[in-house]
């Protein structure tokens, strides 16, 4: 309950703009890495490949609310991804910026509910929501961070084939 009333708290100051964003140098590539390295007893613990390709890359943001998303993100997809399946994390530099894919081989998400995946609340078929403590916020959160930093956040999926989430952050000089 305590988890849910803190997401609510979080989107009512991002809906108000008093959300608190502390923007300074990250180096994301260590960010990315530090996150899945807290992640990967969880990724064993459930049998799966956890493939990293990272390029060194820095963006302007808030490492807290920058990590929040990496964690989501990363967690969501071990979460549906069974057994001997593999989650690839990869982040790349361009010169539009900082590019993060998070792509599984997990169950997918169905073309019905594909469009709706950043909605509050929103919770996928039931094989998508069964975990303990889903609110259905976290997608819409990590959109709001992501936002809040200049950015996008993408979703391709096939259902029963596996998702990918790609996250872009603008260059550190154009936020």
């Amino acid at each position: 309950m305590r988890r849910l009333t803190d997401m609510l708290l979080q989107f009512a100051r991002f809906d108000a703009g008093q959300e608190e964003m502390v923007r300074q140098p990250v180096d994301f590539t260590e960010l990315v890495e530090g996150c899945v390295e807290r992640l990967k007893p969880l990724a064993e613990g459930q049998h799966l490949n956890l493939v990293l390709n990272l390029q060194p890359t820095e963006v302007l943001g808030d490492t807290l609310r920058l990590a929040q998303v990496v964690i989501n993100l990363v967690q969501n997809a071990i979460q549906y991804t069974p057994a001997g399946g593999s989650v690839s994390v990869m982040v790349e530099s361009t010169s539009a910026g900082t590019h993060l894919k998070v792509a599984d081989t997990g169950i997918g998400i169905s073309a019905t509910d594909l469009p709706r995946v950043f909605e509050r609340f929103f919770r996928a078929d039931r094989a998508r929501s069964g975990g303990e403590g889903r609110t259905g916020l976290g997608l819409a959160i990590s959109q709001a961070i992501i936002q809040a930093h200049g950015g996008r956040i993408a979703v391709e999926s096939t259902f029963g084939v596996g998702t990918c989430f790609t996250v872009h952050l603008p260059r550190a000089e154009t936020i």
